[in-house]
């Protein structure tokens, strides 16, 4: 009857034990934290143990965590390892072609394979001649300019006096702008004198 009496407490313990540890969550929190579990046999009883992993979930009993259960929040299971999470954030100087600034930004999900990254998104600020576009620094389209002498009247000519040359240069190309503050022409003849007029060079 006695040894009937302490299995009966044996077992109600063995029932306590139990009921608290399948209160627990399958998650945990605290890593490296140990969780028992009682089994009555007889009048005797088992204990196994599982400990809290990094990745928040509890090893199987009487084992210890492995594979992706030792990646922590920040790594990601390849299949092989735990994987650090690659960085999810960058200046455009130096690592994009002919930036000067800005900051770009990509996505970064953990799958099956280990870390899969999304593609760099953020617009950047160029060097001085390349523009933004495509998500690249690209070269500035040449801009176009021609000399022009500021009175929409592009002709110039002295066709009947020998001391004056007829030239016009107003609507040519010139090289870029200001890249000669003016150049003097002969604009017409009055009064037996040829007429100069200053031509700049200006954006088309």
């Amino acid at each position: 009857m006695k040894e009937t009496s302490s299995c009966f407490k044996l077992f109600l313990f063995v029932l306590f034990i139990f009921s608290v540890v399948s209160a627990y969550a399958e998650s945990c929190s605290s890593v490296g934290s140990t969780q028992n579990k009682y089994t009555a046999s007889g009048c005797s009883y088992t204990t196994q143990t599982r400990t809290c992993c990094a990745n928040g979930s509890w090893s199987s009993w009487d084992k210890a965590c492995t594979g992706k259960e030792n990646c922590t929040s920040s790594q990601c299971w390849n299949g092989s390892k735990c994987e650090d999470k690659g960085s999810t954030s960058r200046s455009c100087s130096g690592n994009v072609s002919n930036a000067s600034g800005g900051t770009q930004t990509r996505t970064a999900t953990c799958g099956s394979g280990g870390w899969q990254y999304g593609s760099w998104t953020g617009t950047c600020t160029c060097k001085s001649g390349y523009v933004w576009s495509g998500g690249a620094c690209i070269l500035s389209a040449p801009k176009e300019y021609v000399w022009d002498n500021g009175k929409g009247n592009y002709i110039s000519f002295c066709d009947d006096e020998p001391n004056c040359v007829s030239k016009s240069i107003a609507g040519t190309k010139c090289t870029s702008l200001w890249s000669e503050k003016s150049v003097c022409i002969t604009e017409g003849y009055s009064n037996g004198m040829c007429i100069v007029k200053d031509f700049t060079c200006v954006e088309k």
